[in-house]
Formats: C-alpha cells, sequence, structure tokens
C-alpha cells in the first residue's frame, strides 16, 4: 500500500468480509473510504447483537483503532469508547481485514 487509493478498502474485500463475518452472526453496519483525508481513511462498523465496535485505519500513520459502543436501535448518536483488543497474530498494517476478522472471532467467541 503506496498511495492513498491502495489503502482504500476494496468493495470486493469488503463482501468477502462480510460473507466471513455473517457465518459468525457478525454483520457490517456501515463502511466509509475517505481518500481525501490524511493520506486515505476508511472505517467500518459492525455489529452482533447490542455490540457495536468501530475500526478507524488512518492511512496517513497506518493505524488502525478499534472502539465499541453498545447498539442502540432509536439513536443515531453513539458513544464510542475505546475497547480491549484481543492480541491475534496478524499484522493490522499488512492484513488490514483479515485482522478484524480474527479480533472479531477472539472478541466474541474466545472471551
Amino acid at each position: 500500500m503506496n498511495t492513498p487509493t491502495d489503502k482504500m478498502l476494496r468493495t470486493r474485500d469488503v463482501e468477502a468480509l462480510r460473507s466471513a463475518l455473517v457465518r459468525l452472526g457478525i454483520f457490517i453496519y456501515e463502511h466509509q473510504n475517505m481518500p481525501e483525508l490524511r493520506g486515505g481513511c476508511w472505517s467500518l462498523v459492525v455489529r452482533k447483537g447490542d455490540t457495536m465496535a468501530r475500526f478507524f485505519w488512518d492511512g496517513r500513520d497506518d493505524l488502525l483503532l478499534v472502539e465499541e459502543a453498545a447498539y442502540l436501535p432509536s439513536s443515531s448518536k453513539y458513544f464510542w469508547r475505546p475497547t480491549h483488543v484481543p492480541r491475534v497474530d496478524v499484522d493490522e498494517k499488512q492484513e488490514p481485514l483479515r485482522y478484524i476478522e480474527e479480533v472479531l472471532k477472539k472478541k466474541f467467541y474466545d472471551a
């Protein structure tokens, strides 16, 4: 990943992640590419039951932030807070979507 465009999530990659997560009862709630921000950024929000997790990729610093919020069906605003991220054997900078999948597996099934 060398340019901001290279750092954006491709539709086919998001669909592949969606397919893998739906088998676990985890659903992609929202996805947004923001190539105009700081070297290319994206966010991905997933939901399982009443828990939501947001992953935000900062392309300038190659940093993946993870936050959590309770799902409130009548609310358009969520109270995001940093969350514990289980350790996985995947490099988030090299394979961010695989990293997200592994983190979610551990978070919801190995807790």
